[in-house]
């Protein structure tokens, strides 16, 4: 049954419709975020290594370092030497740089 279809009587005595409807609505709200949150702990760490990187674009780690002196890629330095990428930038860029990859000299320009 609809909650359209019911009418104040179908409703027991000192409950009031539009309160249930609300918790219904806010219900639904908290278990589409739950779900969002399972959802997203099956997604990969959004923090990158340079490897992880260089195996996500199909591109050596020499290409990883070039496209970051290039500043297509953002690195987040961890000290001196230690590097990391965010996801959702590193996918930006690979959108961005699919228009720049000549794939007959297997490069990007």
């Amino acid at each position: 049954m609809n909650y359209i279809d019911l009418d104040d009587s179908d409703i027991p005595r000192g409950v009031h419709f539009k309160a249930l409807i609300g918790l219904l609505e806010d219900a639904l709200k908290e278990i589409e975020e739950l779900k969002n949150e399972i959802v997203n702990l099956n997604h990969p760490h959004p923090i990158m290594t340079k490897e992880e990187v260089a195996e996500l674009l199909g591109v050596s780690l020499r290409t990883v370092s070039n496209l970051v002196n290039q500043g297509e890629l953002t690195p987040y330095y961890l000290g001196e030497r230690l590097v990391r990428f965010k996801r959702e930038e590193v996918i930006k860029s690979l959108k961005r740089l699919g228009n720049l990859f000549d794939p007959k000299k297997e490069r990007f320009y």
